[in-house]
């Protein structure tokens, strides 16, 4: 009998219009090794997630220990805060969720830090208030500030992946088409991920430890 090894791992997430929290999600799974050559399957049938080892965004379920990582269920409320990850408390999307349980294991592959390394904690703390919380909250409906918007901001990361689904009137409608495109919005936010990581740990981190010597070493001189 075949080992099931020999099989490609599959990611699972909705067909139909996509949004910039599974396009990160599933870009953040493709970083790890037991996802990197894995299948990007999309799909509404529950019958075909349900061959799927990871599902996202799709399938009415929130179940970490069975990698199912639906957050649009009526019941779910979970934060970084609720959760016990980190002291955040806007609502998870997809993007968070596989942040909150596989994102330091992907700054580890990225960076080269241990999980464990309090380098890597600062930077996954960073990363999650300046990347990935904002997918968490334009996904989700949360307002950024109280009171009526003045103005329309169209530039934001979610309207960019927005802009790539396919029109109401191109003439190639094909799940083809759409699974291209899907991949495009994988690779532009994932582009920003690492631009952001990058940020982090080649400039951030180094004026942050230099804050840190010198207000440990503040009384040693006059």
């Amino acid at each position: 009998r075949l080992s099931n090894r020999l099989f490609k791992m599959k990611i699972g997430t909705h067909s139909g219009h996509f949004h910039a929290d599974e396009a990160l999600a599933c870009f953040l799974l493709k970083q790890l090794p037991e996802f990197a050559s894995a299948e990007i399957v999309r799909s509404r049938d529950n019958k075909i997630l349900d061959t799927c080892d990871i599902v996202v965004d799709v399938g009415a379920r929130f179940e970490p220990e069975n990698k199912r990582f639906d957050h649009h269920q009526r019941e779910f409320s979970e934060t970084m805060k609720t959760l016990k990850v980190l002291n955040f408390e806007t609502k998870l999307s997809s993007a968070g969720l596989i942040y909150a349980y596989y994102g330091k294991a992907v700054l580890s592959q990225m960076t080269g830090l241990a999980q464990d390394n309090p380098k890597l904690e600062l930077i996954f703390e960073k990363v999650y208030e300046g990347f990935v919380e904002e997918f968490d909250g334009i996904d989700n409906g949360v307002n950024q500030y109280e009171g009526e918007p003045k103005y329309k901001i169209t530039s934001l990361i979610g309207s960019r992946v927005g802009r790539l689904n396919p029109k109401w009137n191109d003439e190639d409608k094909s799940e083809a088409r759409e699974n291209s495109q899907f991949r495009k919005a994988m690779e532009l936010v994932g582009t920003e991920f690492k631009e952001t990581v990058d940020g982090c740990v080649n400039s951030w981190l180094p004026a942050y430890d230099i804050v840190k010597d010198a207000i440990e070493t503040r009384k040693e001189n006059d």
